[in-house]
């Protein structure tokens, strides 16, 4: 009898096991599903948040962008005239150095257009 009541308790003891190891794993793949959860919801919040501020300052950048642009071409244009403007002064102070270098100058244009034509 007391061979059947040791193996009776050995045997209770066994199933206890099972059942608290098949509980834990029930309680551990649900911790691990509502944790999975949980970290899924923040990294969409991350993303949400960094798409967002992507999309405001890329709105932003694109407006300085076009801003910095339109000065650049200006200043260009402007420099361009300037160095035309100073390039035309020293032609002509050169032409007008020397007496008949201007209308030597222009027989020259002339002739170069008619080879043209």
């Amino acid at each position: 009898l007391r061979e059947t009541d040791k193996q009776e308790k050995e045997f209770e003891k066994m199933i206890k096991r099972y059942g608290r190891e098949a509980k834990a794993r029930i309680i551990q793949r649900r911790f691990k599903t509502h944790l999975h959860k949980r970290l899924v919801s923040a990294a969409v919040k991350i993303q949400c948040l960094a798409r967002n501020a992507a999309g405001t300052n890329l709105v932003e950048r694109l407006r300085l962008e076009k801003w910095a642009n339109r000065k650049l071409r200006h200043w260009a244009r402007g420099m361009m005239k300037k160095r035309k403007r100073a390039a035309t002064k020293i032609a002509f102070a050169w032409y007008h150095g020397k007496k008949g270098r201007f209308l030597q100058h222009l027989i020259t244009m002339n002739e170069r257009a008619e080879k043209r034509e």
